[in-house]
């Protein structure tokens, strides 16, 4: 072969190596890429004083699995703060009598099955299942979609009557209507929004979560984002516990009509509460609150996801035992 044909040939696999080379990095590029979009997009949302309502909304509407989360938790620990000034409204006594003392055994691990957002399509569904396996569990429940109509308001009703394995609480009146940031800064306005839907859902235990954010107010004390003390110090005062939560069960929106499904499998749901449970990735140990939705569950396949994790884990876990949050270590009694 002549020298001159050699040169030829080399030079052509030269420039075969460099752009092939030259794809291989720019698939690696647009991978990173993706990888860094897929972080972005999960990333928790900084709130501060100089949030938006409107970048909040934002920040949600890009998200694909969505979240209770909105306002961060807290990253300090529990600490017990003075009362927060203002006037505290008062609301009317509960029937009930005070709820009886509650010792909890130490060889036993307490799971709070929570659903938020009811009364919804989804939440006679979680009744039927958690009365089915005969478990216990607390609904967080928003005054307004009681507005809705008759059958809202009879949803409420069968969940009060559940008491005391099915415990009714409150999740505000409005859920923020979408403005966490104003909610939150009003903080009176924001407390008279708890006591509207403590009086329109007849809820008769003083028992709260904060809409979009995981705050607790515990015998033992407070915590929760700077954003949100303010009312947790006047919800104290009142009387009030608030619940945030340990682990939450995702949803997405359905891609087959209103509403919303389940993000990880059962058997993904199952691993992750054992792995809370027994690595102690809890707020109070050997206690462990599941936060879920009940629009989750309005599908009857869906419902039966829901239906083979708390069975699975009563039937792997004899040591499990399920409460509502009136027994969660802490909680006032009232």
């Amino acid at each position: 072969m002549f020298p001159r044909e050699v040169n030829r040939r080399a030079g052509l696999w030269l420039l075969t190596a460099l752009v092939l080379g030259g794809l291989q990095v720019g698939c690696q590029s647009n991978n990173g890429d993706k990888k860094a979009n897929t972080t972005a997009d999960s990333a928790q949302m900084v709130i501060n004083n100089q949030t938006t309502d409107q970048q909040i909304k934002a920040h949600l509407d890009s998200q694909s699995v969505k979240s209770e989360t909105v306002i961060p938790a807290a990253t300090d620990t529990t600490a017990t703060l003075p009362p927060a000034k203002g006037q505290a409204a008062t609301t009317a006594g509960s029937d009930l009598p005070p709820a009886a003392a509650f010792d909890q055994d130490t060889t036993k691990k307490y799971i709070y099955l929570t659903f938020d957002d009811g009364p919804q399509a989804g939440t006679m569904n979680v009744y039927h299942t958690l009365k089915e396996l005969g478990v216990k569990g607390t609904f967080f429940m928003v005054g307004l979609h009681e507005t809705f109509g008759k059958k809202w308001h009879d949803i409420v009703d069968t969940i009060r009557a559940g008491y005391p394995d099915i415990l009714l609480a409150n999740h505000s009146f409005t859920h923020a209507n979408g403005h966490y940031m104003s909610f939150y800064h009003n903080h009176q306005a924001c407390f008279e929004d708890f006591m509207k839907a403590q009086k329109s859902l007849g809820v008769e235990r003083k028992y709260i979560r904060l809409p979009g954010n995981s705050g607790w107010v515990l015998s033992t004390g407070i915590k929760a984002h700077d954003l949100v003390r303010p009312v947790c110090q006047l919800l104290d005062s009142a009387g009030y516990s608030v619940f945030g939560w340990d682990l939450e069960w995702s949803f997405k929106r359905d891609p087959l009509g209103p509403g919303s499904v389940p993000v990880q499998s059962a058997d993904k749901m199952i691993r992750m509460v054992e792995n809370a449970v027994s690595g102690h990735h809890t707020h109070k140990r050997n206690a462990m609150v599941l936060l879920t939705h009940d629009r989750m569950f309005h599908r009857d396949n869906y419902r039966d996801s829901l239906y083979k994790v708390i069975h699975e884990l009563k039937t792997r876990h004899p040591e499990y035992v399920f409460e509502t949050v009136e027994n969660y270590p802490g909680a006032k009694r009232n």
